[in-house]
């Protein structure tokens, strides 16, 4: 956790796609949003933005929409699969 506060880029992978019943992930993912605000961060996931505030804690949807530039490739072709 504490790398994460202090790295010039910090990638997190496919957010959405673990199960996380007690919400542990999620408040750890909250705290590094917070913390890491205007820090470069780039966030991958399956997950529509019109789906965020339903599917993560709203602290954290909040958080994805905030100061962020948003790229959707839902449409680009996947090479794994050819």
């Amino acid at each position: 956790m504490q790398d994460s506060m202090t790295s010039d880029l910090v990638i997190l992978d496919d957010i959405g796609a673990e199960n996380d019943p007690w919400k542990i992930c999620a408040d750890l993912l909250c705290q590094i949003l917070s913390r890491r605000e205007r820090q470069f961060t780039v966030i991958t996931t399956n997950v529509q933005p019109a789906e965020w505030s339903e599917r993560f804690d709203v602290r954290i949807s909040d958080r994805l929409f905030r100061n962020s530039v948003i790229c959707d490739l839902s449409d680009v072709p996947s090479y794994a699969m050819q």
